[in-house]
């Protein structure tokens, strides 16, 4: 039985080779130089192999603090605090692509893990 797939991390969009942009999926260069002009550091790129012929790429941002409280305001209703999380985090990709529940669980986990934030350091003052 396979493990249980874990998110790995990759290389970033700027250190890929021609050959390895000419295989993303879902954004375009253009695309990613607006979202980074945009969003800065908090713009991560995410790759969805969902098998060997097929991928989604797509960029996302953490959520900032307004959007984790207003996932509060629907706290009682999974679905709709996953769309809100979809919709303000997914900023570029292949939305449709999110109908397949493969891709859709892997672009909400990597969203859970940008929400898990660092290393936090706490100690005597």
């Amino acid at each position: 039985m396979e493990g249980k797939k874990k998110i790995q991390a990759g290389k970033a969009y700027e250190s890929l080779s021609d050959k390895e942009r000419e295989q993303i999926v879902g954004f375009t260069e253009e695309q990613h130089n607006e979202m980074r002009a945009r969003y800065g550091k908090r713009l991560k790129m995410l790759t969805v192999q969902v098998d060997e012929d097929e991928r989604y790429d797509f960029l996302l941002v953490r959520p900032t603090k307004d959007t984790i409280l207003a996932m509060a305001s629907v706290r009682d209703d999974l679905n709709a605090a996953n769309e809100l999380l979809l919709n303000t985090c997914v900023v570029a990709g292949d939305r449709s692509a999110l109908e397949d529940s493969a891709v859709y669980t892997s672009v909400l986990g990597a969203v859970a893990e940008l929400i898990k934030g660092q290393a936090a350091f706490i100690s005597k003052a």
